[in-house]
């Protein structure tokens, strides 16, 4: 059985004080970890965690939130010398979230430059989209070097854009609100979404699963996440993991051995 988190930010500032607790819980799960940077700072620190981790990789970029007075040239010229480091997997998290006030013609123009580096230095991209379906698929559909290639992480909506995301080529993302009692338009995605297409997340510090919410979230709690999957998806909790893990390898290019 191999387990696999595909989302966290350990490196967030209130997950400093638990970090040896949180990564001697991954040891002994001997689970790996895709840390994922959000701003410049936060890409720094995925990455310094990779380098010093064997179980740990990274992703760099900057969320579409992250409202910056720098300009997006300079900032696409400080992520390419990051994406350089040899644990970097992918770019992201990335994308459109109109929930906040970050302007969106800013949005556009960072998620363009990052995108383009995505496809210069041939990595996957990890989305983030909220309140902004959309609009999100209105601009993306037309990326094909996308296809087979990208995931929406913490997938929030309907079937009704689920559909075109996975017509795309795009995994989903599935993380602890899928064990909230109220999510079942959640789990019918979940339910809806071929196994192939999933991949299981923690998004820690955030967004803590079933029986620990209240809690601050951590990676080991990816368990509880893969129990619903699996229990969705009625296939074993051995297997399942499995399955998931399989998916993060051709999707992130993780090398098992």
């Amino acid at each position: 059985m191999n387990i696999i988190d595909t989302h966290c930010h350990i490196c967030s500032e209130n997950l400093i004080p638990l970090r040896k607790e949180i990564l001697d819980q991954c040891s002994e799960l001997s689970m790996k970890i895709i840390e994922v940077g959000y701003t410049l700072e936060s890409s720094e620190s995925a990455i310094k965690l990779a380098a010093a981790n064997n179980n740990i990789y990274a992703s760099i970029g900057i969320h579409p939130s992250e409202y910056t007075a720098e300009k997006p040239q300079e900032l696409y010229s400080r992520l390419n010398s990051l994406v350089l480091s040899p644990k970097v997997l992918a770019v992201g998290e990335i994308g459109l979230d109109f929930h906040w006030e970050s302007p969106k013609p800013f949005q556009y123009q960072l998620l363009e430059l990052q995108l383009d580096l995505a496809k210069k230095r041939n990595l996957p991209v990890i989305f983030h989209v909220r309140q902004a379906y959309y609009e999100f698929y209105e601009f993306i559909k037309s990326y094909d070097f996308l296809s087979e290639n990208a995931v929406v992480h913490c997938f929030s909506s309907d079937i009704s854009w689920a559909r075109p995301l996975l017509n795309l080529g795009f995994y989903l993302g599935f993380d602890g609100p899928i064990t909230y009692p109220k999510n079942d338009a959640l789990r019918e995605v979940l339910a809806f979404c071929p196994q192939e297409k999933i991949l299981c997340e923690t998004d820690c510090p955030y967004m803590p699963p079933v029986p620990y919410r209240g809690k601050t979230n951590r990676p080991a709690y990816i368990v509880e996440v893969i129990k619903k999957i699996s229990s969705i998806k009625n296939i074993n909790f051995s297997d399942m993991s499995d399955i998931l893990y399989n998916n993060a390898h051709r999707l992130f290019r993780i090398d098992l051995s």
